[in-house]
């Protein structure tokens, strides 16, 4: 599981505001196939045990990836995480066990906007934020959000807080 206070290195006296996840919806179609994977040995049971050696590796090899592929979409599904402070933003994406992109701005001059979302996406209220910021090359997407209209809202009204001197509360 992601340690978060270790990768974001909060500041002295910086408060964690909100941590959104991708929504669960995004990792459902991995965890499907671990499912079946997991759940395929025991509907050829008796037709692998017969086959002796083989049919227990089939039946070893099937549930293995099939443990392997729910602890890799539940855990990367963990680790993708958008966090908003009360002085900045920070997004972490993790694409594999050791490769962890943590990127962040400060909020001041921060811009986010809601990408263009399918019907798929609408239905379920998920989408693509598209974040800005000082000392960034260019726009980083964070997808999958749940909500991302109030996701782009929290994000501008903590810039507009934090512009106007106002002391945002967190949540720790």
């Amino acid at each position: 599981m992601l340690h978060l206070r270790e990768v974001l290195a909060l500041q002295e006296g910086e408060q964690i505001t909100r941590i959104l996840r991708r929504s669960l919806w995004t990792a459902v179609p991995g965890l499907a196939l671990a499912g079946l994977f997991i759940a395929l040995p025991f509907f050829f049971l008796f037709p692998l045990a017969r086959m002796g050696f083989v049919g227990a590796v089939l039946i070893c090899s099937g549930l293995a990836l099939g443990i392997y592929l729910a602890l890799k979409y539940v855990l990367l599904w963990d680790a993708n995480v958008f966090v908003l402070t009360d002085r900045r933003f920070v997004v972490v994406m993790q694409s594999g066990l050791w490769n962890r992109h943590v990127i962040e701005a400060p909020l001041s001059g921060s811009q986010a906007a809601v990408r263009k979302r399918s019907l798929f996406e609408r239905l379920f209220r998920i989408g693509d934020v598209a974040v800005s910021g000082e000392g960034l090359s260019g726009p980083v997407t964070v997808s999958g959000l749940p909500r991302p209209d109030a996701a782009v809202r929290m994000l501008h009204g903590l810039r507009d807080a934090q512009n106007a001197g106002f002391k945002v509360r967190g949540v720790t």
